[in-house]
């Protein structure tokens, strides 16, 4: 499902969006029923990344040539940016 560059480059857009979203409703205040299902799943997929993070820097990180900004991606964009890393150390 994943291995189409396609499919997880419109994922990563989808997510930033989702992002983008989370941001503006934190500054403009949306109204409901979207402002505060983006208040509550904001922090939520948030903290998600940052477990997705963690397992990254604990069993992937000799995969990535570039461990920091692929933290950072992985933070933003999670298992979009994580199942690339995770099939290149497989392969290898």
């Amino acid at each position: 499902m994943f291995e189409n560059k396609n499919f997880l480059l419109m994922n990563k857009v989808i997510t930033l969006l989702f992002w983008v979203a989370v941001g503006a409703n934190y500054a403009l205040g949306l109204p409901a029923p979207i402002g505060p299902a983006l208040a509550l799943a904001g922090p939520l997929i948030f903290a998600a990344h940052i477990v997705e993070v963690l397992v990254f820097f604990v069993k992937y990180r000799t995969a990535s040539k570039a461990v920091m900004p692929d933290a950072v991606q992985i933070l933003i964009f999670g298992v979009f940016h994580f199942k690339p890393i995770i099939d290149k150390s497989k392969a290898a």
